[in-house]
């Protein structure tokens, strides 16, 4: 059994079973019956978070939502190939910096390309797209038999504070299968520590950059990652040291010292020849305290 959560709604949040007010960043306390399987969402705006589901144990425990860093995440796939057609829903780009989230925009727009052999293969227009409703965000292609490489690319703006531009763009080897296949895609995600409620880092400070590969099914071991940063919105680039930990990786991010935001785009390749590069414009913000 599933239960959904009441959602923060938009501007000041409220819980659509008390319409009690919040003002955001805030704290909201549930009740749950323990056992159960709860679905947790939060809306803000037209930004649209949702978790997988966590079932509910006597006690006390807390979460946090819409940290940075929002981009993409493969917790509710990443694409599929049936046969000889592959289907991917392009507008899950906006989950926020935790494991197991994903995330969308409404307000979003922004485009779909496959491509092959040096050509556009298929090409999709993307808006509106909603967690619930992934045809609305689908690009559809029919391809040949044989095994062959191809290059996914999305790529979606909006008005927003953070991230606002995210792209993506996967490479990946693909034949027909004899039945529904999840695409062998990676999503890169990153966490900082330190930010503030708004998150922001500290001006000229130094901020711990945790890093995470999600693999769809049949993507290799990923190995080392090349991070760069810009403060300039992407105009510049500059390489960071990264370090493996545990199961992901660390880097060190040199803040500047004047106000503005830190942008991140990652390269990584994977044991099986696929690859990703992911860019995400104004990935957190760098400040005085509010």
């Amino acid at each position: 059994m599933s239960l959904f959560a009441p959602r923060l709604g938009t501007g000041p949040a409220y819980t659509s079973s008390t319409d009690e007010m919040i003002k955001l960043p805030g704290t909201l306390t549930f009740y749950r019956t323990p056992g159960l399987v709860w679905d947790s969402g939060l809306e803000i705006d037209t930004h649209v978070l949702v978790d997988d589901g966590e079932a509910v144990r006597p006690g006390h425990t807390s979460e946090t939502w819409n940290t940075a860093v929002a981009g993409p995440s493969l917790s509710r796939g990443g694409g599929s190939r049936t046969g000889d057609e592959l289907v991917f829903a392009g507008g899950g780009l906006f989950a926020d910096g935790v494991a197991g989230r994903a995330g969308t925009d409404v307000s979003a727009t922004g485009t779909v390309t496959l491509a092959g052999d040096g050509k556009v293969l298929a090409t999709s227009e993307i808006t509106d797209c909603l967690i619930a409703l992934p045809e609305r965000c689908e690009l559809r292609a029919e391809l040949p038999a044989e095994a062959a490489s191809y290059t996914l690319r999305t790529s979606m703006s909006r008005q927003s504070v953070l991230s606002t531009k995210v792209e993506a763009a996967w490479t990946f080897r693909s034949s027909r299968t004899a039945k529904r296949r999840p695409l062998p895609l990676m999503a890169v995600r990153c966490a900082p520590d330190g930010l503030d409620d708004a998150n922001r880092a500290r001006l000229g400070s130094l901020t711990r950059l945790p890093i995470w590969v999600e693999r769809g099914r049949g993507a290799g071991p990923v190995k080392p990652l090349r991070l760069e940063t810009s403060v300039d919105d992407g105009v510049t680039w500059h390489a960071v040291p990264v370090a493996e930990s545990g199961s992901g990786w660390t880097a060190l991010v040199r803040n500047p010292a004047t106000p503005g935001f830190v942008s991140l785009r990652v390269t990584a390749q994977d044991g099986s020849g696929g690859g990703l590069t992911q860019t995400i414009v104004r990935a957190y913000a760098v400040g005085p305290a509010g």
